[in-house]
């Protein structure tokens, strides 16, 4: 099966030209550390600082990742800044 003869899925035509950044809805969160599940970006759970979520981590037994949701005034940097 060649390129051109083989189906295009849609998620396959909607990043072809490059990778798309995962941007998860976070604006109900703004300025609070957040537990995001692997794979989906749900929200899992969220704390006022860094060590209250690593302990809600750590004690569910979550696979996650932690990020800190940005208020609507902080600029969003990206890159190697």
């Amino acid at each position: 099966m060649t390129s051109t003869d083989r189906p295009v899925h849609n998620q396959e035509a909607r990043y072809r030209g490059g990778v798309q950044a995962r941007r998860p809805s976070l604006s109900k969160f703004a300025g609070r550390y957040v537990a995001l599940d692997l794979v989906t970006d749900e929200v899992l759970a969220d704390a006022a600082t860094l060590p209250e979520l690593a302990a809600i981590v750590r004690d569910r037994g979550l696979k996650a990742s932690i990020v800190r949701a940005p208020r609507e005034d902080e600029p969003v940097l990206v890159g190697f800044g």
